[in-house]
């Protein structure tokens, strides 16, 4: 399993791949709520890319802490 999450001001992404299955899960947001589980989702200050990045720690390191990840593996992975 191949995924990867994105997050930039108010816009978010996942992406899973299940090569062995060979089907692929992209969901787009205009909201940050996609990748809330997997950063710190602060406003972020002009100019200042430093302490509160949403990127400096990441809170889980698996899929399933997404709702929508856990759904689609719950469904097509049984």
């Amino acid at each position: 399993m191949v995924w990867h999450t994105g997050w930039w001001m108010g816009y978010s992404a996942l992406f899973l791949k299940v090569p062995e299955k060979d089907i692929t899960f992209i969901i787009l947001a205009n909201s940050q709520d996609l990748s809330r589980p997997f950063y710190h989702i602060v406003q972020p200050i002009p100019g200042f890319f430093g302490v509160l990045s949403p990127f400096h720690k990441n809170l889980n390191k698996k899929i399933q802490a997404s709702k929508f990840a856990k759904a689609f593996l719950d469904h097509f992975l049984e």
